[in-house]
């Protein structure tokens, strides 16, 4: 091989080679950008859930606040069909979106609700006694219930949701990271 040949050949190398090295960085970048849009998208869909549990939630637990107080008016059954119907609402968001929401949040979620509910047929046992019957006993303890034992829920959940919602900008970029370096060695 002559000089000329031994250029055109070292040439024609560093093309391909370059062209090459193009290609794979060009295809590592597309997969990261797809993966960044997904991991967006997603922790948009997140935030998008936990503020409309957490609005549902303050509506329903006000609703039940009212309901099981000493001072409700049992009288007042359009109030009580609107927190049943808000409850429900709340029960509803929270099933169809719990995937979203880690498992220790699901749990308290599962709990509160359970308690909330319980509140609500106590209260409404309650609020029509029968003589002999313990239905202001069971409408006192779903105002004791409400009063004592879901406000520790609340503000854990609050605080489940504050943290969720806050930026973990290092942890995601460090996820991203190494998500590309994960995809890079399939290449």
């Amino acid at each position: 091989m002559n000089l000329l040949e031994t250029t055109i050949a070292a040439v024609i190398a560093t093309i391909v080679s370059g062209t090459i090295s193009v290609l794979i960085t060009h295809r590592k970048q597309r997969q990261f950008f797809e993966y960044q849009t997904k991991f967006s998208s997603l922790h948009q869909e997140q935030a998008h859930v936990v503020k409309e549990l957490y609005g549902l939630l303050g509506e329903a637990n006000e609703c039940i606040t009212q309901l099981v107080s000493p001072t409700f008016n049992p009288a007042d059954t359009a109030h009580a069909e609107t927190t049943t119907a808000r409850y429900n609402k709340l029960a509803e968001c929270f099933v169809k979106n719990r995937i979203y929401l880690e498992e220790d949040t699901c749990n308290r979620i599962d709990d509160l609700l359970r308690k909330l509910r319980v509140a609500m047929m106590k209260a409404g046992v309650g609020q029509r006694p029968e003589p002999g019957g313990h239905g202001v006993e069971w409408w006192g303890e779903a105002w004791e219930s409400v009063r004592s034992e879901v406000p520790p829920i609340l503000k854990e959940l609050e605080t489940q949701f504050r943290a969720f919602l806050s930026p973990k900008l290092t942890i995601d970029a460090q996820q991203i990271v190494e998500r590309g370096k994960r995809v890079s060695q399939f290449d």
